[in-house]
C-alpha cells in the first residue's frame, strides 16, 4: 500500500464519497447497518442510523457538531417532565433567556480530548458562571409538567427500532416504523425477512430488505417510497454513521490526530489515535437528506386509458378510448362518441396469464377478478373473448396495455347468455363446459356430503388446489395446453375420489391391489349396476394422462387412445384439442348426473 493509498484508508475516502454523494442516488437507500469485520490485521466496524428529523428541529439544534442524536434504542414513548412559566412575564422572559441558555450549553460542550483540556481555563470557568445564572433565570418561577411524549425528542422520530429487552431471555430484533409500515399498507413476509407492497395488478414489489444475523445487521428501503414518506411528513432523514479501524499493530505512516468539516448538510470528524489496540482511525457524523418533490402520491395519480379496436356500425375499423366519462350511454351522453356497451373482442389466450396465477387472479363464469384490487366481466366464447368497451376502463393501464396486445378487430358479439343476464336480467346457467363442470364438481361433492358424511371427490390439497382453479377448455391447440389440462382434470375427478370410504360405506370383497376405477366398478356391482361405458371413459382418460407427457407424434398408443376422444366428439371427428377437450368435460358431468342418479336419488334432492 503506498502513501496515497494509505492515506485513502485512514481518512475513509471511499466511506467520505458515499456518504456524501451516492447514499441517497441509489434505487435501494442503506438506512440501518451494524457491521464488524476482520482481515489484514485490521478490525473495522460499521455503523449507520437513521432518524427522521423536523425542518426546524435541524435548523436549531443539529449542525453545530458531529455528535449522535440518540433515536433508535431511546425514541419510545414516555413521560417527560419539563418547566413552564407561571405567568406572561415569566413565559417572556423564558423566551429571551432560553436562546441564550442554549447558546451556553452548546459552546459549553465538550467532547474531544483538545476540548477538554479547556475545563481549567479562565474562559470556560466565565462562561459556566454567566450559564448557570442563566439557567437560574430561565427556571425561576415555574411550575413542574409531567406529560405523555410519543418520541423522546421533540421533531425527532426514529424510522428504525432495534427492539433490545431487559430479559436475556427475550432476543433483540429489528423493527420498522409502524408509521411508515401503515402509510404503505406494507405485508411482513417473516421467512423472507421483507416487507410487500402491491401494484394496481396485485404484482407484489419489495419496499424493505433487512438482513438480520450475528455478523451482519441491515435494513434497506426503496428510495421511491422512503422519498414519498419524507415529502408527506415533510421531514428530512438524518443518517448517522462511525467507521471505525482498529490496528493490533503500529503503522509506519504517521497518522493526523484530527480533521473536522461541516457545512449544512453533511458533518463529520475523522479522528485518530492510540488505543489498548495499539492505534485506531474513525470516520464520524451526519448526513442531513432532503425529499425530493413527488409529482404524484398514489391517491393523486393521473389515470391513463388505453384505445382499443372494433368494427363499427358502418362496418369499417375504429379505435376509441374506454376511458367512461367519454363514451356514449343511452341516456344522451356523448351521443357521437361509441357507446359504453361496445363489443371489443380478444383472443381467447388473453385469459393464460390470469389462469396460470390461481392465487392472484380468479377466472369464473361471467368474471374475471385480481384479487383484493379490481374485476371486470367477462364474456369468454368458443373461439374469443368478449368485454365491453367501457368495461375495459376498470383495469389498471398496464392492464389495458396487456389486453391491447390481444385485441382483434372481427366483429364482435355477445353470447345468449351474457345477453340474458345483462340485458334481459335473467339468472341464466352457463353455457360453457369448464364452467358447468366446476359447478356441477362443488353442488355434487356438497349433495353428496350432506347424505353420506364425506365428500366423493377428496378435498384438494393447498398443492392441488390451483389444479381447479387452473382448469379450462384449452386455449390454444398447443399440446402442451391440452396436456396440462388432462392432468389437470384427472387430478381432480379421478386421483381425487375417495375410496377409503367408499370401502366402508359399500363393503364387499375388494382387491388389495385394486386401484381407484376398479374400486368404483366394483361398487356399482354391489350396486347391480353395470355401467360399462362410463368405467371404460375413465380408464381411457387415465390413460391419456400418462400417455400425454411423453407424447410423440408416431406414438400409435397415444393416437389409438386420441382417437377413442376424437369419436366422442360425434361424425365429425374432430382434430381441435378444445373441442376434444370440450367433449370430455361434458362426459365429466355425465358421470356425476349418473352417480347422483344412482346414489343420491336426484328426485329427492331437486
Amino acid at each position: 500500500m503506498n502513501e496515497k493509498e494509505f492515506n485513502d484508508f485512514i481518512h475513509f475516502s471511499d466511506q467520505k464519497d458515499y456518504i456524501e454523494n451516492k447514499l441517497y442516488k441509489e434505487e435501494w437507500v442503506t438506512v440501518y447497518q451494524n457491521k464488524r469485520t476482520e482481515e489484514n490485521g485490521y478490525r473495522n466496524i460499521i455503523s449507520l442510523y437513521p432518524c427522521l428529523i423536523s425542518v426546524e428541529r435541524k435548523k436549531t439544534d443539529y449542525r453545530k457538531d458531529s455528535s449522535w442524536i440518540i433515536t433508535m434504542d431511546f425514541g419510545r414513548p414516555g413521560v417527560v417532565e419539563y418547566s413552564i412559566p407561571l405567568n406572561f412575564i415569566e413565559k417572556v422572559k423564558q423566551k429571551l433567556f432560553g436562546k441564550l441558555v442554549y447558546s451556553f450549553r452548546i459552546s459549553s460542550y465538550l467532547w474531544t480530548p483538545e476540548q477538554l483540556k479547556k475545563r481549567d481555563s479562565t474562559t470556560f470557568k466565565i462562561k459556566n458562571f454567566f450559564f448557570n445564572q442563566l439557567n437560574f433565570l430561565f427556571n425561576y418561577k415555574t411550575k413542574k409538567i409531567k406529560q405523555y411524549q410519543r418520541f423522546s425528542e421533540e421533531g425527532i422520530e426514529p424510522l428504525i427500532h432495534l427492539r433490545d429487552f431487559d430479559n436475556d431471555k427475550y432476543p433483540s430484533y429489528i423493527e420498522i416504523s409502524e408509521e411508515f409500515r401503515h402509510y404503505f399498507n406494507l405485508y411482513e413476509d417473516k421467512k423472507n425477512n421483507i416487507f410487500l407492497s402491491s401494484d394496481d395488478s396485485g404484482n407484489p414489489i419489495q419496499v424493505i430488505k433487512i438482513n438480520d444475523d450475528n455478523k451482519k445487521r441491515e435494513v434497506l428501503i426503496k428510495k421511491k417510497y422512503l422519498n414519498e414518506f419524507l415529502f408527506v411528513k415533510k421531514m428530512w432523514l438524518c443518517v448517522q454513521f462511525q467507521y471505525g479501524r482498529f490496528f493490533k499493530k503500529e503503522l509506519d505512516h504517521p497518522i493526523n490526530k484530527e480533521f473536522q468539516s461541516k457545512d449544512k448538510n453533511f458533518i463529520y470528524c475523522i479522528k485518530s489515535g492510540s488505543s489498548h489496540e495499539k492505534s485506531f482511525t474513525r470516520f464520524r457524523g451526519r448526513k442531513f437528506i432532503k425529499y425530493k418533490d413527488v409529482n404524484f402520491l398514489w391517491y393523486e395519480k393521473e389515470r391513463k386509458y388505453e384505445e382499443f379496436s372494433f368494427i363499427n356500425k358502418n362496418g369499417e375499423e375504429q379505435s376509441f378510448t374506454c376511458e367512461e366519462d367519454k363514451l356514449a350511454n343511452f341516456y344522451g351522453k356523448n351521443e357521437d362518441s361509441p357507446n359504453y356497451l361496445t363489443p371489443i373482442s380478444f383472443r381467447k389466450d388473453v385469459l393464460k396469464k390470469y389462469y396460470d396465477k390461481p392465487k392472484q387472479y380468479s377466472v369464473s363464469d361471467g368474471w374475471l377478478k385480481c384479487v383484493g384490487f379490481w374485476n371486470m366481466e367477462i364474456d369468454a366464447q368458443d373461439n374469443r373473448v368478449v368485454v365491453f368497451l367501457g368495461d375495459l376502463s376498470k383495469l389498471p393501464y398496464e392492464e389495458q396495455k396487456y389486453w391491447r396486445s390481444y385485441n382483434t378487430t372481427e366483429k364482435a358479439t355477445i353470447s345468449r347468455v351474457n345477453w340474458e343476464r345483462s340485458f334481459e336480467c335473467k339468472p341464466t346457467e352457463t353455457d360453457r363446459p369448464d364452467f358447468f363442470f366446476k359447478n356441477k364438481y362443488q353442488k355434487f361433492n356438497k349433495v353428496w356430503q350432506e347424505k353420506y358424511g364425506w365428500s366423493f371427490f377428496k378435498p384438494l390439497s393447498e398443492k392441488d388446489k390451483p389444479c381447479f382453479d387452473s382448469l379450462r377448455i384449452p386455449l390454444n391447440e398447443e399440446q402442451l395446453e391440452f396436456d396440462t389440462q388432462i392432468q389437470y382434470l384427472t387430478k381432480i375427478f379421478v386421483d381425487s375420489i375417495n375410496i377409503k370410504e367408499i370401502k366402508k360405506t359399500f363393503p364387499t370383497s375388494y382387491k388389495e391391489d385394486s386401484k381407484t376405477i376398479d374400486i368404483l366398478d366394483q361398487c356399482l356391482k354391489v350396486q347391480n349396476i353395470r355401467i360399462d361405458p362410463m368405467i371404460e371413459f375413465l380408464r381411457k382418460l387415465q390413460k391419456l394422462r400418462s400417455k400425454g407427457p411423453a407424447h410423440i407424434e408416431t406414438d400409435e398408443k397415444y393416437t389409438k387412445v386420441l382417437n377413442y376422444f376424437k369419436q366422442l366428439t360425434g361424425t365429425k371427428k374432430t382434430n381441435s384439442r378444445s373441442e376434444i377437450f370440450s367433449e370430455i368435460l361434458i362426459r365429466c358431468i355425465w358421470i356425476m348426473n349418473l352417480l347422483e342418479k344412482i346414489f343420491l336419488n336426484s328426485k329427492e334432492n331437486k
